[in-house]
């Protein structure tokens, strides 16, 4: 699917201090659409928790239903997020694409029209020049507002990398701020976090909300920092309208509400899409619904777009065609327990 791309590159990075005038403040029906931490899973993943544990998800799934969302609402009144941790899961991440290992990952989120990405932790695992190159070979906006230059100028630590962007919707403009977690430097085994500035994310929060509020109608925070810091942030700093979550794989079934922010985040590993409907109105949020719908082969409301399967289908070759060697027999079942010992675990 190649959706139009209306994102307006309004005060991406610049004045640091809030307008003085305030912008007229209009009313419209969005619907955000959203993902995270999917890890490297551009194809069907398990479903430990539906019965007989079947392969859901993917990108091909992902695209129908955000087809679907299009032309039920019309593209210009869908925005689609996605919560970070895009790259570390699957053996995708041993390709490079246009000089970035994993960036086969960015080619399916254009394609399926992902309008903007944050971030996560696992961005850095490959190291600095990694992430770099692919923050400035993603065609999308690639965000966080937390993570500043050395030179203490202030200014985002990579090239390309934006602090929020500005997006045109439904006749109302949506400040989209982004937000990585600050537990970076225990996270990621890379040099990366000793080459910037690793803010801390309620206080560059705040900065953006002061900075966006004169110049949107709806602020949405987009952050992998996990539920419980997105439960924190939403107390501590008034005027996000929206937090759109990830980093703790939490599948939000129903949104929460706390204070005057609704938080929603969509699990792990393409399985799942979050979508959220709602009426802009003055500046508020109303008539807000939002729904986490599983990705299940077939059930998707529309058919599949021949493109993205064959897409999907020439990296599952690849993957296959490089790595379907035995390298040895397992006589039990190679199982992980999180919080005991484990098959996985001894070894």
């Amino acid at each position: 699917m190649n959706r139009l791309w209306l994102g307006l590159a309004l005060g991406c990075q610049t004045p640091k201090q809030p307008l003085a005038i305030a912008v007229q403040e209009k009313s419209g029906h969005l619907v955000i659409a959203h993902t995270n931490d999917l890890h490297a899973h551009f194809s069907r993943a398990r479903a430990e928790w539906l019965e007989g544990q079947p392969n859901i998800g993917g990108f091909v799934e992902i695209d129908a239903h955000l087809d679907a969302l299009d032309r039920a609402h019309g593209e210009s009144n869908v925005l689609v997020l996605d919560g970070g941790d895009v790259l570390t899961g699957t053996p995708l991440m041993e390709f490079e694409t246009n000089g970035v290992r994993g960036g086969a990952m960015l080619d399916f989120m254009v394609a399926a029209g992902t309008d903007a990405w944050v971030l996560g932790n696992h961005e850095f695992d490959l190291g600095w020049d990694n992430i770099q190159a692919m923050v400035e070979y993603s065609p999308i906006p690639a965000l966080s507002a937390n993570l500043d230059a050395l030179d203490g100028s202030g200014s985002p630590a990579l090239r390309g990398l934006k602090d929020h962007h500005i997006f045109e919707r439904a006749g109302i403009k949506v400040g989209v701020f982004g937000l990585t977690t600050d537990g970076l430097a225990h996270l990621t085994g890379s040099d990366a976090t000793t080459r910037m500035v690793v803010v801390d994310t309620t206080e560059a929060a705040r900065a953006q909300v002061a900075l966006l509020e004169p110049q949107v109608d709806l602020v949405v925070a987009l952050t992998h920092i996990g539920i419980e810091n997105d439960r924190r942030l939403a107390k501590a700093v008034s005027g996000i309208d929206l937090i759109v979550g990830g980093h703790s794989h939490t599948p939000l079934v129903t949104p929460e509400h706390v204070g005057d922010t609704w938080i929603v985040q969509a699990g792990s590993y393409g399985r799942n899409l979050g979508v959220t409907e709602f009426d802009v109105e003055d500046g508020r949020i109303i008539n807000f619904k939002g729904e986490l719908r599983t990705l299940i082969p077939g059930e998707a409301p529309g058919p599949v777009d021949a493109s993205m399967v064959r897409m999907a289908k020439e990296w599952s070759d690849r993957i296959e065609a490089r790595f379907d060697q035995p390298v040895g027999v397992l006589e039990h079942t190679l199982s992980r327990a999180p919080a005991e010992e484990s098959p996985l675990g001894r070894w």
